[in-house]
């Protein structure tokens, strides 16, 4: 039986379509980027000044309809206001596109905004450079920041970086005030012996203490403590089925661990701590990680929860979800080829 055609899109058809699919993209993307060091909203800032040109110059007499707005810089901004400024932008576009002939569009546009659920099929990918240049064992101690590295679409094999060095070190003193040696060696035992899991981990033992079900409304509203932070990430994890009642991590640790190893490989690459300092510090997480954790299993919904409650923001523990999910099934993934704990072998 021949398949049967889609009935063409009205403007207003494909102007809806294109506001709720890309809004859709960008809060996601602003979930899983926005406030993670270094990887905020910029190329979707990008993509949508693109979009606008592409627009303006493929549907005749778009141009002068409504004004455009200026493309911001998003660097200073909120992440809800830098959704709002992305969500004016594709008003503007949907505006402008319900007021043009469709005979008038070109087929361009029309099949660009006809094959949205494509363009925004996101799937994460796992970066390998296959330089050769680190040893088996260098490996195996990068995985333990493969998270992050996935996150940003870094090397998962190597310690040289596809980010330029200047995004780096704004990115760094930014985010973590770290500008130079002292600051980076304090940031990095600050995230191996105390970090955001301590506050987590007190929340956390006392949910296995008294249960969910007896922690109180009064409780979860308490701005003092991270218990309705921890409280959401939890019920999200359990409902979503990333793990049963009993794998539940005890500890955020992770969390702060993927992050260590990647302040040493930043810091390390800007120059504000030595090559030796680094590998040391990665073989500390590795130590904690092996000391704390079973598995890359374990360990990954460590850091889904920790990343979780660090703002009690179910989308980012769903994208660091998923994250964790493609490290423990794609072959490329160092923690397919890596042992977690070779000495348990």
């Amino acid at each position: 039986m021949a398949k049967e055609a889609n009935n063409p899109m009205s403007p207003e058809e494909m102007a809806k379509a294109s506001q709720d699919a890309i809004k859709a993209a960008m809060e996601q993307a602003q979930a899983l980027y926005g406030n993670i060091p270094g990887f905020q909203a910029f190329d979707l800032a990008k993509m949508q000044e693109k979009l606008m040109a592409d627009a303006v110059a493929n549907i005749p007499g778009m141009e002068g309809k409504v004004q455009q707005p200026e493309i911001e810089d998003t660097s200073a901004m909120s992440p809800e206001e830098a959704r709002n400024m992305y969500s004016q932008q594709l008003d503007f576009i949907g505006h402008a596109m319900a007021q043009c002939d469709p005979d008038m569009i070109s087929d361009d546009v029309k099949n660009m905004f006809g094959n949205l659920d494509e363009m925004f099929d996101f799937e994460w990918e796992i970066e390998n450079k296959n330089d050769g240049k680190l040893t088996i064992p260098q490996q195996r101690l990068l995985a333990f920041g493969a998270p992050l590295l996935v996150l940003s679409s870094d090397y998962v094999d190597s310690i040289e970086t596809s980010h330029e060095m200047s995004t780096l070190k704004e990115m760094l003193e930014d985010s973590w005030d770290v500008s130079d040696r002292a600051s980076a060696l304090e940031t990095i035992d600050w995230l191996l012996n105390e970090g955001h899991h301590a506050e987590v981990d007190k929340v956390l033992a006392e949910i296995a203490a008294k249960g969910m079900e007896n922690i109180s409304e009064e409780e979860l509203q308490d701005e003092e403590t991270k218990t309705g932070e921890v409280c959401t990430t939890v019920w999200k994890m359990l409902d979503e089925d990333y793990c049963s009642a009993e794998d539940l991590p005890v500890t955020a640790l992770a969390w702060d661990l993927v992050r260590a190893a990647n302040i040493a490989r930043w810091t390390y690459l800007c120059g504000y701590i030595n090559e030796q300092e680094m590998w040391q510090t990665m073989q500390a997480v590795a130590e904690s990680a092996e000391e704390h954790f079973a598995s890359w299993n374990a360990y990954g919904l460590s850091f889904v929860l920790g990343r979780g409650a660090w703002q009690g923001d179910t989308d980012q523990c769903e994208g660091a979800y998923e994250i964790v999910s493609t490290l423990l099934e794609k072959a490329e993934s160092p923690w397919m080829q890596f042992e977690f704990n070779p000495s348990n072998g």
